[in-house]
């Protein structure tokens, strides 16, 4: 193989994969480096495999919902039967996305890369320099450093169970806790929730988590906040869980660490590189190149930029593809991102919170509602939803917009597009929408 490519690739991610096909597809020569199976944490333990658990739940919970609503009885989630199915969407993605990498001329090394000067990288003994280099190494599960902490239970890990917990206890309080924790509460395990904080899911409407968490312990959970965990040891066959100073105690049969994901930058030698990064990740521009080394660009979680979201990684490595060829084009724009919390209900955001408009010094209407009581959500007998729009007082510009209930997901991809268009709400009003629908409803029913 050589040793000197135009761009040298460390992950094989969205972010690394994405920028791998899109510069070779210019006509530069490129060499990716990738360590564990190729194709990084969505497809293979994150957002593809999460969306088989969440979906496979959907029916149990609409049944449950309308009964007595004309449905009676219901589907029974069979766990093994279940992870087999997930398996089958995760088990060929590896081989399929080397497969694709060589099939398009780009050279694959199988191990870590570490960088030993500002443009060069040592992977499996071979020096690789390149006139660029582009960091795509994702993030990984948080380190805790509480006694027992290696008795904790990793979201991957959880995939992969044999059989699901009678008794689940989940730290943290993000995404990854709530998500796994929402999935064994509806599977019917036992669920405690240990928040460090007097705060959970930070980046979403607090109104409407104030309804997520009701309807989480109207099911059934039970969430401890201000609960910093003390230790996690053996107990009979589980363990206990002591937390907030021993004032919390939790037994369970496992326990699932859901505190969050920080990027993988320690082993890649970037002060070797003189390459600049925090606890955050690495420090980047609007092109996502480095701030400190203009030959090193960074995407997706393992760089300091906009949220770690599959969909971003996709942006920002266009972004600095595009940078890369000289077409000189338009910095990230993170204004419009639509983030996603799959729950059952589910839980939407795009656009500003409250908060930060308040702390901007930006003035804003606000219209919060709560919907259960919509034809829409009284059909399916969804009995939490909720809405928050944010609006500019004047133009009514949509600032920001939050969603509680079913497909969440979809509408705030909706009202994310008139955020980034700039398009009032009374303009939204104006077109027409197919009826009945969640979007009708959205956009006739909420307004000040």
């Amino acid at each position: 193989m050589q040793s000197e490519f135009d761009v040298v690739i460390l992950g094989s991610g969205v972010a690394g994969g994405v920028a791998a096909r899109k510069l070779r597809k210019a006509g530069l020569s490129v060499v990716l480096v990738e360590p564990g199976p190729f194709g990084g944490t969505c497809p293979l333990r994150g957002c593809e495999p999460k969306k088989v658990l969440f979906d496979a739940l959907e029916p149990l919970v609409r049944c449950s919902n309308q009964s007595g609503q004309g449905l009676h009885g219901g589907p029974s989630l069979n766990w093994d039967e279940l992870r087999r199915f997930k398996d089958a969407f995760v088990q060929p993605v590896s081989e399929a996305v080397e497969e694709d990498l060589l099939k398009r001329g780009i050279e694959v090394v199988k191990g870590r890369g570490r960088f030993i000067g500002p443009r060069t990288v040592e992977a499996d003994g071979m020096e690789l320099t390149g006139s660029f280099i582009v960091v795509g190494t994702g993030a990984g599960p948080r380190k805790l450093d509480f006694p027992g902490a290696e008795h904790l239970l990793t979201s991957t890990g959880f995939f992969d169970l044999a059989s699901l917990p009678d008794r689940l206890a989940v730290i943290g309080g993000g995404f990854i806790a709530f998500e796994f924790a929402n999935f064994a509460l509806r599977a019917g395990s036992s669920v405690d929730m240990l928040i460090r904080s007097d705060r959970c899911l930070k980046a979403f409407d607090s109104d409407l988590v104030a309804m997520l968490l009701k309807h989480l312990r109207y099911l059934g959970a039970r969430i401890h906040f201000q609960a910093p965990i003390d230790e996690v040891r053996p107990h009979g066959e589980g363990f206990l869980v002591t937390a907030a100073q021993g004032r919390v105690e939790v037994s369970a049969d496992l326990v699932l660490h859901g505190a969050g994901r920080v990027p993988n930058t320690d082993d890649l030698g970037l002060d070797r590189a003189g390459v600049r990064a925090s606890e955050l990740g690495i420090d980047v521009d609007a092109f996502m190149r480095s701030v400190s080394n203009q030959h090193v660009y960074a995407a997706g979680d393992v760089g300091v930029s906009g949220p770690k979201l599959t969909p971003v990684a996709l942006m920002e490595a266009e972004i600095l593809c595009e940078h890369i060829l000289g077409n000189s084009p338009r910095g990230a724009d993170y204004r419009a991102v639509p983030s996603v919390l799959f729950t059952h209900p589910v839980l939407g955001r795009t656009g500003a919170l409250e908060e930060e408009l308040r702390q901007e010094g930006i003035p804003y209407q606000r219209v919060l509602t709560d919907t259960s009581d919509w034809a829409a959500f009284q059909r399916i007998g969804e009995g939490t939803a909720g809405a928050k729009l944010l609006l500019d007082p004047d133009s009514g510009e949509i600032l920001g917009a939050h969603f509680l209930g079913e497909r969440a997901e979809e509408v705030v991809n909706l009202f994310g597009l008139a955020i980034e268009r700039r398009i009032p709400l009374q303009e939204l009003r104006r077109s027409v929408w197919s009826y009945p629908s969640f979007i009708y409803d959205a956009v006739r029913h909420l307004h000040p």
